[in-house]
């Protein structure tokens, strides 16, 4: 689950355009991700398998030990497409 928060902070910094949604599928299209930034600017995802919800939307973002939040207010700045075989 670490990984996928990763992989789902990188997307949305090193995503193209401006979006405020973006879905990343398997290969065989079964896993799909969905990561997207609400009205509030805070980050959340969702993860299904053959269409079924396996991780119901959740909130992409830490508390520090000092109170500092990391996961608000961000933005996605770019996306890119890529097929993978």
């Amino acid at each position: 689950m670490k990984n996928l928060i990763f992989l789902l902070v990188a997307v949305l910094f090193f995503a193209c355009g401006n979006p405020k949604s973006v879905s990343v599928q398997s290969p065989d299209g079964r896993i799909k991700v969905d990561f997207w930034i609400d009205e509030l600017a805070d980050n959340y995802y969702s993860v299904s398998y053959n269409s079924e919800t396996l991780v119901r939307p959740s909130f992409i973002g830490y508390l520090l030990e000092d109170g500092q939040e990391v996961g608000t207010n961000m933005e996605i700045v770019s996306f890119s497409e890529m097929e993978v075989s």
